[in-house]
């Protein structure tokens, strides 16, 4: 469950705007339920309510062209404050957008980071072994006009 407000005018894409998005740390999923319960109460302390959410405040655009045309692709950087449990890092996303009309935009973004910046541990048992410090956080995006 990810919440945020993304604002786009394709004819003024240096106004663009990203507002907080807010990820609900207890929704995460694997394909593992007990995998599920350590990531929950053990990694990312997401049973106390000040960890529920994973926030991401982002701080500025970099790379947005002057204008863009329908179906024009443009790379961009978001870069912004990232807050696991309590613990705030700045964190910069690799972002393209792929598909752009006047209704209707998709693209991803990509972020790679330490859990151990975060003051994160990974406990040694078997069927959360063998994580590596390097996490990759995918987003896809999928905005209509309104």
């Amino acid at each position: 469950q990810i919440f945020g407000d993304i604002v786009l005018d394709i004819e003024n894409p240096r106004e663009a705007y990203l507002g907080t998005l807010r990820i609900n740390a207890r929704t995460l999923a694997t394909d593992d339920s007990r995998r599920n319960g350590v990531i929950s109460r053990n990694i990312l302390h997401s049973d106390a309510s000040e960890n529920e959410f994973i926030e991401f405040k982002p701080r500025k655009l970099d790379g947005l062209p002057e204008e863009v045309r329908a179906g024009d692709s443009i790379a961009f950087q978001i870069t912004g404050d990232m807050t696991v449990s309590g613990v705030t890092r700045e964190v910069v996303f690799n972002a393209n957008l792929e598909s752009i009309s006047k209704n209707h935009v998709t693209g991803s973004a990509e972020a790679k980071i330490l859990y151990t910046d975060f003051g994160l541990s990974i406990p040694s048992v078997p069927f959360v072994a063998n994580v590596e410090k390097e996490v990759i956080l995918k987003v896809r995006i999928v905005a209509t006009r309104i």
